[in-house]
């Protein structure tokens, strides 16, 4: 990854080639944690500590890495990408119609928000807040209507 952002004109002194699961230290600042986590691509999610707060940054995760703790964080930006029965449902409509339908791969590489209220019930503490991530496009615009209806 740091070729290609060179190649971009990205400034070397602004690259961080960081190694999954040790903490960086970056001064007065924040201390970071990549961790992998698992998809179709390479990928990681963050640990951030700043300022006495924690924070736990995870998308594009089909399930929850073993043994991934994070008890009692103060935010936890989670993918919350779809329901179990969301999928089911879309899944159906385009067998129905002889069609493939991209959803089987997105429930594979994807956190459904039964997953992630699973961990998250065994892992906020009661001041803890949880900001859903990475949530289908179709469903934010439904959200938005609603709102102003």
């Amino acid at each position: 990854m740091v070729e290609p952002l060179l190649d971009a004109g990205v400034s070397p002194r602004n690259i961080d080639a960081l190694e999954p699961e040790r903490w960086y230290t970056y001064g007065d600042l924040a201390m970071v944690q990549p961790f992998r986590t698992p998809h179709n691509v390479e990928n990681c999610g963050w640990r951030v500590l700043e300022h006495g707060q924690r924070l736990l940054y995870a998308t594009d995760l089909g399930y929850i890495p073993d043994g991934l703790t994070a008890q009692h964080y103060d935010f936890y930006l989670l993918e919350a990408n779809h329901t179990t029965a969301e999928i089911e449902a879309a899944v159906a409509a385009a067998e129905a119609t002889g069609e493939y339908s991209y959803r089987i791969k997105a429930a594979e590489n994807h956190l459904s928000q039964e997953q992630a209220i699973d961990w998250l019930t065994e892992n906020m503490g009661p001041n803890s807040i949880w900001v859903p991530m990475h949530q289908h496009k179709e469903k934010e615009r439904q959200e938005d209507a609603e709102q102003t209806d």
